[in-house]
């Protein structure tokens, strides 16, 4: 369904039959299109060798991949989406990823499936992946390993950290490798984010459900993605004013805080928005600290993980949130003590505020031994008197 998807936003079949051809597994598809609950939809039927082998191991299809002709990259990260397979899989089952065997994963419509979604993602090129709440279905699906609960263990296991939700169908509506493809190319979303869509793209599955079995690819670009100015005009185009970020939240009340100014340091240095320290009284009366950290939702990993390694701290919670922002461009005029930067701050053509770079000012009241007060004053009255363009 996904690679439907992306055939339906334009990857070129020929491109797919191109990219499948450099295998020496001789591997090919139809196209149609489907109705599902009124809607038409993309649906790709892999045509697999009858005499391929099942049951593969990870050895299998790295070898598959390793002699093929496909570029580097693609190979690298089908490699990869292989390897974090077979980890899933081990883990679930007590086994090393080299001695897991793919039961139904292990036909060649897994390598087809990682191979095409693959391509296709590298023909556009996306910049960001986001993916909102997964409907995982409900019940039990028969396996190799008899009947497990739905959605699998596996499942579960490649879609840690993403929100996922049940509903009333009993069916398998997420498998191992829509998983396997979400987790390692997405980022979980609480929904469609603010954006301007450009396109469309629908895939259909093959079971008739009581609601439209599609999924679907929103293209487009995202508010928080649109390009700054970086003119030095503050009424040229405005950035968009409202975008969502990520908030990252933890008490800390059993900490040296002689640590802090290290670790608030570090998280800025590591890509941080905002880092900020609220004093609150915890269980017991206890005196605590509330880390409060905004960043991009892309640092997520990166920043809970120093949390962890440097604070105290055994939990963190975290949630998107909406905020709006002013159109900021820098500016530089010149001043009796030289050259400073000054951050302008508009709406709609309007300058709202006028803000000296504080370090600038810092470093040039430390050369010419003015007290930074004074220098604050002075460079605002020149401000007013300046004509800003």
């Amino acid at each position: 369904m996904i690679l439907a998807c992306l055939l339906d936003l334009g990857f070129p079949e020929k491109e797919l039959q191109t990219h499948l051809n450099k295998l020496s597994v001789p591997l090919s598809f139809q196209v149609k299109t489907v109705e599902r609950g009124g809607i038409q939809s993309k649906q790709i039927l892999p045509e697999i060798p009858k005499n391929q082998k099942k049951h593969s191991k990870l050895s299998d299809f790295l070898k598959i991949i390793k002699k093929s002709g496909l570029s580097k990259n693609i190979k690298k990260k089908s490699s990869n989406l292989f390897q974090k397979l077979a980890e899933a899989e081990g883990k679930i089952h007590g086994k090393r990823p080299e001695e897991v065997r793919f039961h139904e994963l292990g036909g060649y419509d897994t390598l087809f499936d990682i191979i095409g979604i693959t391509a296709g993602l590298e023909y556009f090129k996306p910049s960001k992946i986001l993916t909102s709440p997964l409907h995982v279905g409900k019940g039990f699906v028969k396996t190799s390993h008899g009947i497990l609960p739905v959605p699998p263990p596996v499942v579960l296991e490649l879609l840690k950290n993403f929100p996922i939700y049940s509903g009333t169908i009993e069916e398998e509506l997420v498998t191992p490798t829509g998983a396997l493809i979400i987790s390692s190319f997405t980022k979980p979303s609480p929904g469609i984010p603010n954006m301007i869509l450009k396109k469309t793209g629908c895939g259909a599955g093959t079971k008739i459900l009581s609601i439209p079995n599609i999924l679907r690819i929103l293209m487009g670009e995202l508010s928080s993605e649109k390009k700054q100015n970086k003119t030095l005009d503050p009424r040229s185009e405005k950035l968009q004013d409202e975008d969502e970020i990520l908030k990252l939240e933890t008490n800390i009340d059993d900490m040296n805080p002689q640590l802090w100014d290290y670790i608030i340091e570090k998280l800025y240095a590591a890509g941080a928005y905002e880092v900020f320290l609220t004093p609150v009284i915890m269980k017991k009366s206890r005196p605590a600290n509330l880390l409060t950290v905004l960043a991009s939702v892309k640092k997520e990993s990166q920043l809970t993980e120093l949390i962890f390694s440097e604070t105290t701290t055994l939990g963190i919670r975290k949630e998107m949130i909406k905020r709006k922002i002013l159109n900021r461009t820098i500016q530089e005029i010149n001043t009796p003590y030289g050259r400073i930067q000054i951050k302008i701050s508009n709406q709609n053509g309007k300058i709202l505020n006028l803000t000296p770079e504080y370090e600038a000012l810092k470093k040039i009241a430390q050369k010419k031994k003015i007290p930074l007060k004074k220098l604050y004053h002075d460079v605002f009255a020149l401000l007013y008197k300046t004509k800003l363009t």
